[in-house]
This record gives C-alpha cells, structure tokens and sequence, in this order.
C-alpha cells in the first residue's frame, strides 16, 4: 500500500489498469490511491486493453467495432462499458452506487452511433445492443434496457427471421414486466402506458405471424438483397414450433393486460373506444393456441415447462378479467351468466390455472426459477384479490425466491412488495 502511495500516479494507473476491471475500484480504494486522476485514467488504460480484444457479435464488421471503440474510448464508466463490450461476462451486478442516469447518458450516445451505421450495418449492431439490454433488465436499469431493446428491434425491421422474432417477442414481454412493474392503472403517463401497450400487442402479433414466414430450420429470410447476410444471433428457442408457441403466449398476455387497461377506464386517446370483451377473448384464444401448440405439436421438445408458463399467462388472463368484470358489472366472457356468477368463476379458474402451472414447474425441478416467481406473484395477488389468507404466504415465497434471482431493490422486488400491502 505505501509503495503504491509513493509512485507516480501514472505509474500507478499503469498498475491498477491490469486489474480484473470489476475489482479496481475497490482496490483503489482500499490503497487509498482512490483520486478521481488515478482511477479514470486507470479506467481509460484498461478499457483500451479490453477493445482491442472485443469479441465480434453475429456478423458484426471491423468497421462496426471500429466505430464502437472510439465511442467507448471517449465514454468514462468502465462497468457500464464492460457491458457493453462483453454482457456475457459481467457476472456482477452494478450496485447503488451507479445511477442509472449514467448508464442511460452512455446508452444514449450508443443509439445515436449506431443510428449514423446503414442498414446491413444496423442489423449485426443490434445483437449486441440486445445483449446489453438483458443484462441492464436483469440489473433493474428498465429505462436504458427499454431504449437498446427498442433500437434493436427497429433495426430488424428489413428482415423476417428466428432472431427477428426473438427479438420481437423479447420486447413486448420486457414492456409488460415493465407496467406489472408499477401501479400502472390510473397513475402515471396514460397515454405512454397505452402506447406501450399497443406496442406490445402489435410486437407479439408480428411475431405470431412470422413464425409461419419462415421455415422451420430457421433460415433468415432477409428482405436486403445483393449484399451477404450477416451472421443470425443464436437461437432463444430449441425449435420453431416453439418459438410459435412463445409468440402466441406473449400475444395472450399483451391482449390481456391492455384489455385489463381498457376495462378500467385508463386507456387513452380512441384506445378508450375498443371492446374489452373482444379484447379478453382475443387474450384468451391467443393463450390458449400456445397451450395447444406446446401440449398437441411439441411434446419431444421440452416443451412441459412452456405448457406451464403458457396456462399461468391463461390465469392471468382470467385474473384481469374477473377485475373487469366487478369493475363494469358486465361479464367479459359468458354473457349468460350474471357478472356476479361469472366473476366467481373467473376467479376460481385464476386461481386453479396458477396452481397447476406452479405445481408443474415444481415437478419439473423448476420451482426456484424466474417462471416460478412469476406465478406465485400472480397467484399472491388473486389470492389477496379474493381475501384469501394463504396470500401473504404465497407473496413471501414469490419474494424470496425473486430476491435469490435479482437481487434487493430491482423492480420486481418493489411489484412483490407493492402487492403484499
């Protein structure tokens, strides 16, 4: 420590720059060579080692990555650019002691470098912008991840192919944790949250309808000609049966929540003119086909624990029904039954879905899982929506297990938090 004191501080920036770069700054502070000089150049050096060995992403040029470091080299915050360069790597999470103000400045700057590249460029950055936005979402930095992921998608927007659609589907989902995330009926901006919403239906629409666009190896299908296709990003699904199964789980659960929206009265602008019955039945039929795809098309391909998922999106759907339907007297589904007769059963069907698709999660060793948090934070809610007693158990579990996945203070710890008052 005192031999470090003692030498230049270049010298000593010249030392730390070797470091694991998620450990300097605790180095620096523990040798009490933590001057704002010492670390940011330290900060540059390292950084500028790391760039020169940047890994290509997909069927990203020379060019790209050209341009990309001699952005980074001018940016100041090394975690932030560590996960930018290598998102896969980061295997620590940033802490409160980073804002997000900082990450989404970077961010910002990032979307504009890769809005002056052409199109065949755009298409290859845009792997790497949706790596980056993952680790940013699972860090609880939504607003950032929102503007990669956004930016990602509009730069797929010439082509129809599996990372297109992964894309697609991963967007609308991400939108959605986002609203469950907060109060999102009747605070806020309306008109962002409608226009997310519609977003997100439209996002998992497209991605319905595109995996029968493509063939079922998963070519890209690129609409650029004379030009080579770049590399595809990796696969999020084992096989495209499904992926068509995911795109239509993502499309019940965006119909659901928005016809949710729409019931409530918090929709804005013409949205306030649409049928939330229809809406809720468009919900269901698109939950239920996932269902369907998952259980009747793809039992040899793991797809148990997409069956599971896809019958708790159903539940949520009966759950945002059933709120509908006290909320307007009307019943948003069997219009022979009285809404009194018609909410009790929505809620027992919420409330039945939940269970059994935890209970198969649980069979299948998935019980501790993000899918599993999910559930038990929906089935907390109907349960406490229906003043049942086993809620406050059923939100402590969601609460553990969703604190082992992310950590405190991320956004789906608050959701658990605010549903358990």
């Amino acid at each position: 420590k005192k031999m470090l004191i003692d030498l230049h501080p270049e010298l000593v920036s010249e030392c730390l720059s070797f470091l694991d770069p998620k450990e300097m700054h605790q180095v620096s502070i523990a040798t009490s060579v933590s001057t704002e000089s010492v670390v940011n150049y330290a900060a540059r050096l390292a950084l500028s080692q790391l760039c020169v060995d940047i890994v290509p992403i997909f069927g990203e040029t020379g060019f790209i990555l050209f341009r990309l470091i001699h952005f980074l080299i001018e940016s100041h915050d090394l975690r932030v650019i560590i996960s930018i360069i290598q998102p896969w790597a980061y295997d620590g999470r940033f802490g409160k002691d980073i804002s997000e103000n900082t990450i989404l400045d970077i961010v910002k700057k990032w979307v504009d470098l890769v809005d002056s590249l052409n199109i065949r460029e755009k298409k290859s950055a845009s792997n790497r912008m949706m790596q980056a936005a993952t680790r940013y979402s699972v860090d609880g930095f939504w607003q950032p991840a929102t503007m990669l992921m956004l930016s990602a998608r509009q730069d797929q927007s010439h082509s129809v192919g599996a990372s297109d659609i992964d894309i697609s589907i991963a967007v609308s989902n991400f939108i959605l944790d986002r609203l469950y995330s907060s109060t999102y009926v009747g605070a806020g901006n309306l008109q962002e949250d409608t226009d997310d919403m519609i977003l997100a239906c439209q996002l998992a629409k497209d991605a319905a309808t595109n995996t029968f666009l493509i063939a079922a190896n998963d070519v890209v299908v690129d609409t650029i000609v004379n030009d080579r296709v770049p590399t595809p990003a990796p696969s999020q699904y084992p096989s495209q049966v499904i992926r068509r199964g995911a795109a239509f789980m993502a499309l019940g659960r965006a119909r659901g929540l928005f016809a949710q929206f729409v019931a409530l009265g918090a929709a804005f602008g013409d949205s306030r003119l649409l049928d939330p019955v229809e809406l809720f039945c468009q919900a269901e039929a698109a939950s239920q086909q996932a269902i369907d795809i998952f259980v009747e098309e793809s039992p040899q391909e793991g797809g148990s624990s997409y069956t599971a998922e896809a019958k708790a999106i159903l539940a949520e759907v009966y759950y945002c029904a059933a709120s509908a339907t006290k909320r307007n007297r009307i019943s948003m589904f069997e219009s022979d039954l009285s809404w009194e007769e018609a909410h009790s059963r929505l809620v027992t069907r919420s409330i039945r879905g939940s269970e059994e698709a935890l209970n198969e999660l649980r069979g299948l060793g998935l019980g501790r899982t993000q899918a599993a948090a999910t559930v038990l934070k929906d089935l907390g809610k109907v349960q406490s929506y229906a003043r049942m007693p086993a809620a406050r158990s059923t939100f402590q579990e969601a609460l553990e297990i969703q604190t082992s996945l992310v950590g405190e203070g991320h956004p789906l710890i608050h959701n658990i938090q605010r549903l358990d008052r």
